[in-house]
């Protein structure tokens, strides 16, 4: 079944429930300093299915999940052109955000960068040969 999420857990809210969510969620599951909290996605109905598969217990729609309290991590499963602008809203939300590369498609849309720097949150950029790994708490929020 997976690992329960430690009392300490970094929660995690997911944007986009595309094919690779299954993949992001099944390996949530199996790391105890992970809990996925909400999912969201443009397409409602598939945000379900992939809550329901995976046990999620909440779905949002993408500003909603940004702006959870209970969200500490977003972890950005969109696709390429959207992930500027959504890295840019969790950032300015104060959340630490994770995304398949690339952050942004060109020199424009780099502004994320900065917005990490503005801002007491942590950006992260996984790569298809990259696994998700639990970083500690201490260190991923650290300012």
């Amino acid at each position: 079944m997976g690992a329960e999420p430690s009392h300490d857990a970094m929660r995690v809210g997911i944007v986009g429930c595309g094919v690779i969510a299954g993949q992001y969620l099944s390996s949530c599951r199996s790391l105890d300093a992970l809990d996925v909290v909400a999912v969201a996605d443009l397409d409602a109905d598939r945000a379900r299915r992939r809550a329901e598969e995976h046990g999620v217990a909440r779905v949002l729609g993408v500003d909603e999940l940004i702006g959870d309290a209970d969200v500490e991590l977003v972890l950005n499963l969109t696709p390429p052109g959207a992930h500027a602008d959504i890295g840019r809203a969790a950032l300015s939300a104060g959340k630490a955000v994770y995304s398949e590369k690339p952050l942004a498609r060109d020199r424009a849309e780099e502004g994320v960068g900065r917005a990490a720097e503005a801002r007491p949150a942590r950006l992260g950029q996984l790569d298809q040969r990259t696994s998700l790994v639990a970083v500690p708490r201490q260190r991923l929020l650290a300012v």
